[in-house]
């Protein structure tokens, strides 16, 4: 999926938004046509407007991924551990453990 995309959607949750209410904000979006940004579907042409909703540069809409820069550890640790399958769920659970120990 294009950076852009991944962003938005990461850019709208962190905020705490649903898609109807940054189609409310650009006051002519329906909540498909944020779906579809999301989904990496179609390009905006209101990057200028979703930057500034999101308070970003428009250079990082674009072309940073801003998960890893604005996601906190704990999220970035739930993300990977979501991603593995159930033994090495169990491996990177043990192995916390003992560094807590």
């Amino acid at each position: 999926m294009p950076v852009l995309a991944e962003n938005l959607k990461f850019l709208r949750e962190k905020n705490n938004y649903y898609q109807k209410d940054i189609a409310k904000k650009l006051n002519r979006k329906t909540n498909s046509t944020i779906s579809d940004w999301e989904n990496g579907k179609y390009t905006p042409s209101l990057v200028e407007e979703l930057a500034a909703i999101y308070h970003v540069g428009i250079d990082e809409l674009l072309k940073e991924d801003l998960r890893e820069k604005y996601q906190s550890p704990s999220d970035q640790l739930i993300e990977i551990y979501e991603s593995l399958d159930t033994d090495k769920q169990a491996q990177l659970l043990h192995y916390a453990q003992d560094l807590k120990e």
